[in-house]
């Protein structure tokens, strides 16, 4: 009960923000009780089912968007693209039960909780007392109810030689919230392999293949120097075919997706009453969990107007994602 006590105080201390009080406050109670019973593993794998839908969400829209032609630019030619993914969740990914891989706590009756992208649910956490009776320590994680969650981005890419292109994604300021930080990066290349092919100006066809790399990092700031940091980082490769059609252009690629992603919890964290035993954590919580690891299909069509470009295109993954957007394109064929 004494342990219970502390925590609840050190939740009371965090509760500065709507946001932490929804959707972090349990956490570190969780995160926070084990530490004190010396156990690290139950937090953990709670924190992890929670969050891995996000990343692996986040890590797909990292992933999505790289092309919209399989053409490459001619050399030093270039274009300039805006635009935002819609993503989709599988109906698996809005909630977990990690039941089985707890040692110390329980979930009540045995049941689902929700993850990030999850509903509102009232599922409670405790741990069985002497006789086996279920006693309350706090809430499960609640989730955020998204339908879809909105990832914009924002690239550029310009032709080298022998049909290259290079390729980059940046943020173009770092993304503030008050509390919360957001930015990312990326680069890439796409190079066209019909110019290998001997055969190749008969068919009236682009072909090419494209990888890609993305990172995105964002820190929620609490108080002082206490922080927790999010990151994602994500690898793309596609084969891509595409056929040009007066002003419009039809694409599809095949290719394959993997996102990791790493959580932190930053800082010193003391806890308890100063007038009884106090228990100090330092930079608690550092974990690493998978994400997205697995093939995708997607179609697109892209109309060009003059140097003006707007694409939309359907990816099947993992998680969905439908995406358009908007661009100003140097190339004049």
């Amino acid at each position: 009960m004494k342990k219970i006590i502390l925590l609840t105080l050190f939740s009371s201390f965090l509760t500065q923000d709507t946001y932490s009080q929804d959707n972090l406050d349990e956490f570190f109670d969780s995160f926070l009780y084990q530490t004190v019973d010396g156990s690290l593993s139950d937090s953990e794998t709670i924190v992890e089912g929670y969050m891995s839908p996000l990343g692996a969400a986040l890590g797909s829209g990292l992933n999505a968007g790289w092309y919209n032609t399989a053409k490459t630019h001619g050399l030093g030619r270039f274009d300039v693209t805006a635009g935002i993914h819609f993503i989709g969740f599988p109906n698996e990914s809005k909630s977990f039960n990690p039941s089985n891989d707890l040692n110390y706590l329980v979930i009540e009756n045995n049941e689902n909780i929700p993850t990030f992208i999850g509903g509102n649910t009232n599922s409670q956490i405790g741990i069985l007392d002497p006789t086996g009776n279920f006693q309350y320590l706090f809430d499960a994680p609640r989730g955020t109810d998204l339908p879809v969650l909105p990832v914009p981005y924002f690239q550029g890419s310009v032709g080298l030689i022998k049909s290259t292109e290079l390729m980059f994604r940046v943020s173009p300021l770092k993304i503030d919230f008050g509390q919360l930080e957001l930015g990312y990066w990326g680069f890439g290349f796409k190079h066209d392999i019909m110019q290998w092919i001997p055969v190749a100006k008969r068919i009236p066809i682009d072909l090419s293949i494209l990888a890609g790399y993305s990172q995105l990092s964002s820190k929620f700031n609490f108080y002082d120097d206490k922080n927790m940091d999010f990151k994602v980082k994500a690898f793309t490769s596609s084969l891509i075919l595409s056929k040009k059609l007066s002003f419009i252009t039809l694409y599809s690629g095949l290719g394959y997706n993997y996102s990791s992603s790493n959580l932190k919890l930053n800082g010193e964290y003391v806890i308890g009453n100063p007038q009884e035993e106090q228990i100090t954590l330092n930079n608690p919580l550092d974990l690493n969990f998978g994400g997205t690891n697995g093939f995708k299909g997607n179609l697109g069509l892209r109309m060009k107007i003059l140097i003006f470009t707007i694409h939309a295109q359907y990816t099947k993954a993992e998680y969905d994602i439908f995406s358009i957007g908007l661009g100003l394109n140097a190339d004049w064929k």
